[in-house]
């Protein structure tokens, strides 16, 4: 909230800048169109031809300059105003959440006032349910986490992360690993132990993601990982 909030007080600003440079223009533009209808009236009284260097002809000139100077500060003006609202759009969402999580915070204080015995479960997620959102709900209610990255742009990342000095574990027949304990990955709120997997299939090799959050000691054991995710 801090990050958007810093960038709508310099979105408001360039906004602010922009309508003061198309007020200055503004003014420019009708002081210029006054002097061309000023110049045009005694040309036409004094039957004086407009010549291509006359202080009629060059006045136009400006005035066209400066016309074109505003349009394109218009075009300016709107996109600051898009990235603005964009901004602001954020920001409303993000106070929503932030009340959504006190609200969630209060339930939890109260959860664990009354719950005198809590269970201690693991969950294991499907992919399509590996979101970070239902990650961070169950790492806060106290679970054992298992699950794989909703999103396949993770499994990119971290493909990224792999060199030809990284050494892989071999967990199965065809399958090995790489582990990244107590990760920080962008968008998720707490850190997880992250691992790639690559299985060797004939001639390819396909990669997918694992999330872990919780006790069992999974970084030291990767069979362990494996194997509870898969449920052997």
């Amino acid at each position: 909230m801090a990050t958007i909030d810093k960038r709508q007080q310099k979105q408001v600003a360039a906004v602010h800048q922009v309508q003061v440079t198309l007020a200055n223009l503004t003014t420019q533009e009708a002081v210029c169109r006054q002097e061309v209808a000023v110049l045009e009236e005694a040309y036409q009284r004094r039957q004086r031809a407009e010549r291509p260097a006359s202080r009629l002809a060059k006045s136009r000139q400006r005035l066209q300059v400066i016309h074109s100077r505003i349009e394109r500060w218009q075009k300016r003006r709107d996109e600051a105003q898009r990235r603005l609202g964009k901004t602001e759009a954020k920001q409303e969402q993000k106070h929503a959440e932030r009340c959504r999580l006190a609200q969630r915070l209060a339930q939890f204080e109260q959860d664990n006032a009354t719950n005198q015995q809590p269970i201690q479960a693991s969950f294991r997620l499907d992919a399509g349910f590996g979101t970070y959102e239902n990650v961070a709900l169950l790492i806060e209610m106290g679970y054992e986490v298992y699950t794989k990255p909703l999103s396949h742009q993770v499994v990119k990342h971290l493909k990224s992360q792999v060199t030809e000095a990284t050494a892989w574990s071999r967990v199965g027949q065809n399958a090995e690993m790489v582990v990244w304990p107590a990760y920080q990955l962008k968008g998720c709120p707490y850190l997880l132990d992250v691992a790639l997997e690559r299985f060797h299939t004939g001639k390819t090799t396909k990669y997918s993601g694992l999330f872990h959050f919780g006790s069992d000691p999974v970084t030291q054991d990767l069979h362990l990982w494996f194997d509870t995710y898969n449920g052997r």
